[in-house]
């Protein structure tokens, strides 16, 4: 039978990591009633997010296809007539693919990643490397010294990271970065923090809306998409964790990810 605690746990799941639970359509009339109304809702949005995943992967492959071939014919033709308007048409194909490729990934941030043990230092350590070798004495990690495992989501929590490294080394001009990493009352706080412009505080919820830019300065030309962040709320949302955007004393902005103690965390044994 349907409590009014299993409808508001039901649909709290649906709002956050977009598991769609069936409801047992028992018990007094109007329970069960409202049980089959919400199951009928359920079946609605999923059978929504699945013809959205077949429509995004028909357009991916009907785009991509003749992009590939247009790229192949410019590259052929530039072997024996070269200009600023072919230079410039190459650009655009492959900024079109470019974008192609950030809205299949924001879509798929709707589908769930199945947890594994994994070593949260690591996964950083490893990541704050690979931005180190293109931006050499910009970024280093600070983190706790207890050891920090937990069974999370280790692809998806590289793609939140990577999102939001990639944020602050293309608009913090060469100003240092800072990689973060606590545990408090069970929860994992993921930081990184840069001494940039900084974020005007009644933007640090519209930067996370799709295709949003702050300024004429934050444009394609900086090889962004503008789903960079959209895509990392996304996937915080998909596996039930946060992310926000802090200004900081002093200009800059901290950009926390917060994984609560629900997340299963192992001794450091």
């Amino acid at each position: 039978m349907p409590t009014h605690q299993a409808l508001a746990e039901a649909a709290k799941k649906i709002g956050g990591d977009g598991q769609l639970p069936q409801l047992p359509v028992t018990g007094d009339a109007e329970l069960a009633n409202l049980a089959r109304v919400f199951n009928e809702t359920s079946r609605q949005l999923q059978s929504r997010r699945e013809n959205q995943a077949t429509l995004l992967a028909g357009v991916s492959h009907d785009l991509r296809s003749p992009l590939a071939r247009m790229k192949m014919a410019l590259g052929m033709l530039a072997e024996e007539f070269s200009s600023p308007l072919m230079e410039r048409m190459g650009r655009d194909i492959s900024e079109m693919d470019k974008l192609i490729g950030a809205q299949l990934e924001l879509a798929r941030a709707q589908e769930r990643e199945i947890a594994e043990k994994t070593d949260i230092d690591a996964l950083l350590i490893d990541m704050v490397e690979a931005a180190e070798a293109q931006a050499p004495g910009r970024i280093n990690l600070h983190s706790s010294p207890t050891p920090c495992v937990a069974s999370i989501a280790p692809i998806s929590l590289r793609r939140c990271i990577g999102n939001l490294l990639d944020n602050a080394l293309r608009y913090t001009g060469n100003t240092k970065i800072q990689v973060v990493r606590r545990r408090f009352n069970g929860n994992i706080f993921i930081g990184v923090r840069d001494h940039g412009p900084g974020i005007p505080a009644h933007l640090t919820e519209v930067v996370f809306r799709p295709f949003y830019r702050i300024e004429s300065s934050r444009n394609r030309t900086t090889g962004g998409s503008g789903l960079g962040l959209a895509i990392t709320r996304q996937l915080a949302e998909t596996h039930g964790w946060k992310v926000a955007l802090k200004s900081r004393r002093g200009g800059g902005v901290c950009a926390w990810l917060l994984i609560p103690e629900i997340i299963s965390v192992y001794n450091s044994s």
